[in-house]
């Protein structure tokens, strides 16, 4: 005989007894880079669907939200909080002095005028419609 006899029956009746084995978050499907980027889009605000699409990531909306979930990172709205963005130079300099002009920091010029503008849909409009 060449090595031991294995009943096939009882393979699936021993296989089931076994508890279940919960996957390791981190896999060969979602290397430590591949999280990471996956982790700082998601920092940045961008959408589970906007993640897939990324030529680093390149998978569905669903394993992408699985996988970050697993690892306890969430996409948080920006609602009421923090929200940044690039201005350009020329924006900037315009801000820079209006701001010194009102004793306050460029920043909190910009803020002010966000929630001037947010508070106004007709002001908001005429400020868009003009730039044409």
């Amino acid at each position: 005989m060449k090595g031991p006899v294995v009943n096939q029956q009882t393979l699936p009746q021993e296989a089931s007894l076994a508890p279940p084995v919960e996957a390791h978050p981190i896999s060969r499907r979602w290397p430590m880079r591949r999280i990471a980027w996956a982790c700082f889009l998601c920092g940045q605000g961008v959408s589970y669907e906007a993640i897939a699409t990324d030529p680093w990531v390149r998978s569905s909306a669903a394993s992408v939200r699985r996988q970050l979930n697993r690892l306890g990172v969430r996409i948080r709205d920006v609602v009421g909080g923090d929200v940044r963005f690039n201005a350009s130079k020329a924006a900037f300099a315009v801000f820079e002095v209006a701001a010194a002009r009102r004793g306050v920091t460029p920043a909190e010029l910009m803020r002010r005028t966000v929630e001037i503008l947010g508070r106004d849909a007709a002001l908001l409009d005429n400020v868009l419609d003009d730039q044409n």
